[in-house]
This record gives structure tokens, sequence and C-alpha cells, in this order.
């Protein structure tokens, strides 16, 4: 599979703060992405994506825990 960079490029906000923002690929949202403050994105696929991203955001800002 290549990767979310080569292949997405169109991502679609779903939670920014400070602290953290967590992205999906339009329009097929087959890739998730969330970036913590100060570091580099971290990229997720498959069918607990969405899950995976979300818990991921919610470490460095609950508030995130409740996007969707």
């Amino acid at each position: 599979m290549a990767s979310p960079k080569a292949t997405v490029k169109n991502w679609k906000v779903i939670y920014e703060s400070d602290l953290v923002k967590v992205e999906y690929s339009f329009p097929d949202e087959a890739f998730f992405r969330t970036t913590i403050a100060g570091d580099a994105p971290v990229h997720f696929y498959g069918q607990t994506a969405r899950e995976d991203a979300r818990r991921l955001a919610a470490e460095a800002d609950f508030k995130a825990w409740g996007i969707w």
C-alpha cells in the first residue's frame, strides 16, 4: 500500500486545538491523521483507524475523545 503522503491530496479537519489536530482523507475517508503539537503526524489505516486516531488525540487532549 502506498503512503498516505503520496496518495492523499485532501484532508478534512475533524478536531483541532492547541495540543492536537485530527484529520481524515477526503473524499474516501481511508486514512486518518493525528498530529500532536511538536511531533510528526501519525497516520492510521484500516478498520480501527478512526478509533485509533481518536485514542491518540485524547491522550494529548481529553476533549478530543468526544469528537465523534
